[in-house]
């Protein structure tokens, strides 16, 4: 039910233009594998030494949105 909900999510966000186009199965994939992939490196190692899981949460989730984001000429650098 959690993966559907944010592949229905996806899907509202780039017909509502808040995210780059391309098939929302794929893109819920990857979103779905990254912060699963985070979460259990989190669980399994706990502590990281570059990092605290707070910061490593906020990255992750910055550098999806970010590279999701629609292509905005005002944004490009």
């Amino acid at each position: 039910q959690a993966y559907g909900s944010l592949e229905k999510g996806v899907a509202r966000c780039q017909a509502a233009g808040l995210l780059r186009d391309g098939d929302p199965a794929a893109i819920t994939a990857a979103l779905w594998a990254s912060v699963h992939g985070l979460a259990t490196l989190l669980i399994k190692s706990g502590d990281h030494p570059a990092a605290t899981p707070e910061v490593m949460i906020d990255t992750l989730l910055d550098t999806l949105l970010r590279g999701l984001a629609p292509d905005h000429p005002q944004l490009s650098h």
